[in-house]
């Protein structure tokens, strides 16, 4: 797989997402927090556990139909074509 954008989507929360989706995603990975956090206090949490959930979207899809991605580095030249010659 080539390291195109829309191959390496997460599901981790980004700082412009809203709170409660934040909150959704702390509940579901079952991280504990304070319910009258601020939005700050919450993404200061999950940026400090974000590195244990960073997973791959496509990576867990591939996986659990028994496929594992391997990644190709970017830009080479034998591996990524441009062109494919038939």
């Amino acid at each position: 797989m080539d390291n195109a954008p829309y191959h390496s989507m997460t599901t981790i929360p980004k700082c412009n997402w809203r709170v409660q989706p934040m909150k959704d995603w702390l509940v579901s990975k079952n991280i504990p927090f304070s319910s009258g956090s601020t939005k700050k206090e919450i993404w200061e949490i999950i940026k400090r556990e974000k590195y244990n959930y960073s997973h791959y979207v496509i990576d867990r899809l591939a996986k659990d139909s028994g496929h594992e991605i391997l990644r190709l580095p970017p830009y080479h030249c034998d591996l990524n074509p441009k062109e494919m010659v038939i």
